[in-house]
């Protein structure tokens, strides 16, 4: 009797391109409350500038400004077809487009709730263009539900990181600013990845 041929560990595709030396440059639009965008002369670069290990992981440590998602730590890995952080929170996938990945209450003063945020993936191979050319994306969404009183611009607010397979961050997007319906994007300008 022949011995059973090993099974074969699936491979997932690869959206976070995690790797010292990778970089991203972006441009930065605003939007306006009608979605029209105007480019602004505004580039932010962002860019793996390490690894290290953590609970027996290796994990990469993602240098970048200040955006929506800058709460989703500093130190990033692949975990199967996942996107994670040290904490261990999801943060993407390529192929669970089902699962909450975080849900919490944003609330402020003396226990004052203003929404409930959740992110989970959405917008499978949907296709975008910036100045370095058009992707086929997924889309890890932070939704905002907002309460009575935090709702004169609408009831719901969306935020979008959309991710390219063998790319990387490729559009990510900014809540409303306050007052207002008008937000801003970072927009893929050129890139570069390590073999």
């Amino acid at each position: 009797m022949e011995p059973p041929f090993p099974e074969m560990p699936i491979r997932y595709p690869n959206y976070s391109q995690l790797k010292v030396g990778n970089y991203w440059i972006y441009q930065r639009y605003n939007i306006n409350e009608f979605g029209e965008a105007q480019a602004t002369q505004v580039f932010d670069s962002c860019y793996v500038s390490n690894d290290t290990i953590i609970n027996g992981m290796t994990y990469y440590r993602i240098v970048r400004p200040g955006t929506v998602y800058a709460n989703m730590g500093t130190y990033w890995r692949d975990s199967l077809h996942y996107i994670v952080n040290s904490s261990g929170d999801k943060l993407f996938s390529s192929t669970d487009f089902s699962s909450t990945f975080s849900s919490n209450y944003i609330v402020v003063g003396l226990g004052d709730t203003v929404a409930h945020q959740t992110l989970k993936m959405e917008d499978k191979d949907f296709t975008v263009s910036t100045p370095a050319g058009v992707f086929v994306t997924s889309n890890a969404r932070i939704t905002y539900h907002l309460y009575p009183g935090y709702d004169d611009f609408g009831t719901e607010l969306r935020a979008h990181a959309r991710y390219a397979e063998n790319i990387g961050l490729v559009l990510e997007s900014a809540l409303p600013f306050l007052g207002s319906l008008s937000t801003h994007e970072r927009r893929l300008v050129r890139y570069h990845l390590e073999n």
